[in-house]
């Protein structure tokens, strides 16, 4: 997930209407968020050890 990815993506929950589907989407957007920056730093933990 690139980042201006997650700015739209940040920008249409702020547009929600409904609140707790924005507090979900929000989490999921998270979520999304930590695992790709964990597969991203395990890339980089593999390449170093090379």
């Amino acid at each position: 997930m690139s980042p201006t990815n997650f700015v739209s993506l940040s920008s249409q929950l702020l547009s929600y209407p409904n609140k707790r589907n924005r507090s979900s989407l929000l989490y999921f957007s998270l979520l999304n968020f930590s695992l790709t920056y964990f597969s991203l730093t395990k890339q980089k933990l593999k390449d170093n050890s090379l």
